[in-house]
C-alpha cells in the first residue's frame, strides 16, 4: 500500500493519487457494503436510478499493525466517485452510538453488496446501538420531514 495514504498533507503529495489510494485501501479492507435511500427501501427501482446517482456506504477494518503507527489509517474514505463513502469500524460504531442516522441506515439497508464475518456479526449487533438517544434523534428527523411535507403541500406542492 502506499505511503501517500497517510501523507495526504505533506507537500508534493498528488491528492488524487492518495484519494485513488485511500479508496481502494478501503474497499480492500471492506466488511459490510450496502445501498442507501430511496432505491434501498423500494421507493425507487434500483435499474432506474443512474449507477453514479446510487449512494454506497461501507464498514471497514485495516490490518491491526497499521495502528502501532504513528499515521493511523483513515477513519473515512470517500470514492470512488461522490456517491461512495466508508467507515473504519470503531468511526462507524461511534457513530452508531451518537445516534448518526447514516450508520443506521447501513445497518438496516436490504441491499447489502458485501458481507464478511464480521459485517454481519456488526448488523447482528444493531439493537446495541439502539438508545433513547437514537429514539429523539429519528424523533427530530421525522419532525422535520413532516414539516417540510407539510409547507411544500400549503405551497401546492
Amino acid at each position: 500500500m502506499s505511503r501517500k495514504l497517510f501523507a495526504v498533507n505533506d507537500a508534493g503529495v498528488d491528492d488524487a493519487a492518495a484519494f485513488a489510494d485511500a479508496a481502494a485501501f478501503a474497499q480492500r479492507y471492506t466488511v459490510l457494503s450496502v445501498v442507501v435511500g430511496a432505491p434501498a427501501h423500494g421507493l425507487v427501482d434500483l435499474d432506474d436510478v443512474p449507477a453514479d446517482e446510487v449512494r454506497h456506504r461501507s464498514v471497514f477494518v485495516p490490518p491491526t499493525e497499521l495502528f502501532w503507527e504513528f499515521a493511523k489509517p483513515p477513519d473515512t474514505v470517500a470514492g470512488p466517485g461522490l456517491d461512495r463513502l466508508g467507515w473504519e469500524l470503531e468511526r462507524f460504531c461511534v457513530a452508531g452510538l451518537r445516534a448518526d442516522p447514516e450508520a443506521f441506515e447501513v445497518l438496516a439497508s436490504p441491499v447489502v453488496e458485501t458481507c464478511a464475518p464480521i459485517g454481519a456479526e456488526l448488523r447482528e449487533l444493531t439493537v446495541a446501538f439502539l438508545s433513547q438517544r437514537v429514539a429523539d434523534a429519528y424523533r427530530r428527523a421525522t419532525a422535520t420531514d413532516y414539516a417540510r411535507a407539510d409547507a411544500a403541500m400549503a405551497a401546492g406542492g
